[in-house]
């Protein structure tokens, strides 16, 4: 029974290795994940945070050109708006959602090449 013992404590080690390395991979993977959400987040933030001072900027301009201290905000106001009002009615329009899916498969697949990118020359 010496070869069944070794045989069932190599077996059980293999186990508990593969185990540890399904660990260590899923907390790589994890790692990963988070790392690429905060870069998501952060470009968000430049993005709005570039939207809102572009904004204010514009309005600031409009109401310099027109010598008043409220046309260029109700212009830019207007604006929002407008975009808000046409993205609320074609939300279920299909070539929209069709549209909009492109861009995020476009989005993901490059991210997708990236990380393989980056794997493959670690």
């Amino acid at each position: 029974m010496l070869g069944l013992d070794g045989l069932t404590e190599a077996l059980a080690n293999y186990v508990e290795a593969r185990l540890t390395l399904f660990k260590i991979e899923a907390k790589q993977e994890l790692s990963k994940a988070v790392a690429e959400l905060l870069h998501v987040l952060a470009i968000g933030f430049a993005a709005v945070m570039l939207l809102v001072f572009f904004s204010v900027m514009l309005a600031a301009g409009i109401n310099a050109l027109t010598g008043t201290g409220y046309w260029g905000w109700i212009f830019i106001t207007a604006l929002y708006l407008i975009i808000f009002l046409v993205l609320l009615k074609t939300r279920d329009h299909p070539r929209v959602t069709e549209k909009f899916k492109n861009i995020a498969d476009g989005i993901f697949a490059q991210n997708k090449k990236n990380n393989t990118d980056i794997t493959t020359h670690n």
